[in-house]
């Protein structure tokens, strides 16, 4: 039929021709590499002319594969990319707001592999693309939100930046309950990305910590419960930026919040580990765990030291042997028939707890035999 002409026929589940043709699959995806700046200018030009082709949305969507190739191709260390990438960003908004769910999906893909790629180079697009992309999270058909709900988490783990606050905290005063609920959970997910400096250095979130405030006070008492959920568990993450206004808020909340709130902190760590392993990224806090060195004023632990076998000492009773002699072993003591499984285990390096249980349970087993044939010859 005629889709290009007619239009795309949706469904709440996602739509079933976009379920069909909803892009190009990742192996279909091939490395374009370029090897100069002038290659390279000539390859977004081309790409920004063909996404601006409103009549074949075909075009477009090889345009997109195009710009993935490129990104594959190691496009974005070169210079001259993000002047290109800058004249691409009009044209890559209208594929987004496209209603074809295969270009915005193609499109959510793009920027999902050119945030991974630039990582903190992403970040001036960061405020650019993100409005577009949180507004497409409500939409009912579930490609184009899943794939825009994907694109957000992959560009915040990249390039986490406060730059994103004023967005997420604008969507969290929206009058869709969805997109509230959304923009609270990538508040959580960005304020656990961004590292929390003690209070006598310059924080990263400064100027946007009276905004958030502001902000989580209508939402932990908002209608919806999810959105006062994900506003618990911002708040917590908010904590860790900025104690003592955290504190001020808490005070200011009423009775049933305030314990809403105590009990979600039990949860909040768990909830944000389950949420980090569940999009494959390690949070900033554990990789300075890992790689930081000891703090002034601490002590790094040492590590414990190994285990070693007692090495042989000069017998006192002997003076007049050398030094690394020693004096022939004693013969063996006799030791009875049933002792001797016990006796032959503790000989062999002391006794493991299962050999010596073993060797139990044999000689209560021998004994047990000669009770009983004691017993049957015994006359009556």
């Amino acid at each position: 039929r005629a889709a290009g002409a007619g239009g795309e026929a949706f469904s709440s589940g996602g739509g079933g021709e976009a379920a069909g043709a909803d892009g190009a699959d990742d192996n279909l995806v091939k490395p374009v590499r370029v090897y100069s700046g002038r290659d390279l200018a000539r390859e977004m030009g081309a790409i920004s002319e063909q996404l601006r082709d409103e009549a074949d949305w075909a075009v477009r969507q090889k345009a997109l594969l195009r710009l993935r190739g490129l990104v594959a191709g190691g496009a974005c260390e070169m210079e001259g990319w993000t002047e290109g990438f800058k004249a691409l960003r009009d044209p890559l908004i209208a594929q987004i707001t496209e209603l074809r769910s295969s270009l915005v999906k193609e499109s959510c893909r793009a920027f999902e592999a050119i945030a991974l790629a630039m990582a903190g180079g992403f970040e001036p697009f960061v405020d650019v693309f993100l409005t577009p992309l949180m507004r497409n999270t409500v939409v009912t058909i579930a490609v184009i939100s899943r794939s825009s709900h994907a694109a957000v988490v992959t560009i915040l783990t990249a390039a986490p930046t406060p730059k994103a606050v004023p967005r997420l905290l604008t969507g969290m005063m929206d009058r869709s309950a969805t997109l509230r609920t959304r923009c609270a959970e990538y508040l959580t997910f960005l304020l656990h990305r961004l590292p929390a400096t003690p209070s006598s250095d310059r924080r990263l979130l400064d100027r946007h910590l009276e905004p958030i405030a502001l902000a989580l006070r209508p939402a932990l008492s908002d209608a919806q419960s999810e959105v006062r959920s994900h506003a618990r568990a911002a708040y917590w993450a908010f904590a860790r930026h900025a104690p003592a206004r955290a504190a001020s808020l808490l005070a200011s909340l009423d009775g049933p919040t305030q314990r809403m709130i105590a009990e979600e902190k039990v949860h909040a760590d768990a909830a944000f580990e389950l949420h980090t392993a569940r999009h494959g990224a390690l949070p900033p806090s554990q990789v300075a765990a890992l790689l930081a060195l000891p703090q002034r004023g601490h002590r790094a632990a040492s590590p414990a030291p190994q285990q070693r076998m007692p090495s042989p000492k000069r017998s006192s009773s002997h003076p007049e042997l050398p030094a690394g002699r020693l004096p022939a072993p004693a013969p063996p003591r006799a030791v009875s028939a049933r002792a001797a499984p016990e006796a032959r285990h503790q000989s062999m390096g002391g006794g493991a707890e299962a050999h010596r249980l073993e060797a139990r349970g044999k000689a209560e087993e021998e004994e047990r035999k000669e009770t009983v044939a004691g017993g049957a010859g015994r006359v009556p």
